[in-house]
């Protein structure tokens, strides 16, 4: 996915992919949700999510909820927390050794 955001592109396609969350529902289920995380070449943090017709991304058209899918630019900060809540195994591997 490609997205214009404040004179930005965000594009999966191009971004190394840090990591990938989902609810724990299948992907057939209308509840399932998944975000990735990306990072440009440029540094900048972004989250890559989808779900189906009951989920946080869903898109309404035709008077009925679907399958959705949007970008949502971080900061780092934003994107340790989100990494930390989500992810927290694989923290130490994105963001590097944290001191006791």
């Amino acid at each position: 996915m490609r997205k214009i955001i404040n004179r930005k592109a965000y594009d999966t396609s191009t971004a190394k992919l840090l990591t990938v969350w989902d609810n724990g529902c299948s992907p057939s289920d209308f509840g399932y949700t998944s975000e990735s995380l990306y990072i440009k070449r440029t540094g900048e943090y972004f989250i890559h999510g989808e779900s189906n017709a009951s989920g946080k991304y869903a898109n309404f058209s035709y008077g009925m909820y679907g399958h959705g899918e949007d970008i949502t630019p971080l900061t780092k900060e934003e994107a340790m927390e989100w990494v930390e809540s989500r992810a927290n195994d694989e923290y130490e591997e994105i963001f590097g050794k944290v001191e006791e």
